[in-house]
């Protein structure tokens, strides 16, 4: 179950995007009052790799 299940980013067209995915997630976390949770979500990113960014952003929010 991720973090924040009640916000749902939808990121089925953009899966080889990782600026997108990126910048969305970030989008989200503001736009739900969550700014103070922003650099603990990029450190997650650093830590996962480009390479599992969609696994980070599921670990946070709801995927579609």
């Amino acid at each position: 179950m991720p973090k924040y299940p009640n916000i749902t980013i939808n990121l089925k067209e953009f899966e080889t995007d990782n600026f997108t995915i990126i910048i969305k997630c970030l989008r989200a976390l503001r736009e739900n009052n969550l700014g103070h949770e922003l650099e603990n979500f990029v450190n997650d990113i650093k830590n996962g790799g480009a390479e599992n960014l969609i696994r980070t952003a599921s670990n946070w929010f709801n995927i579609k």
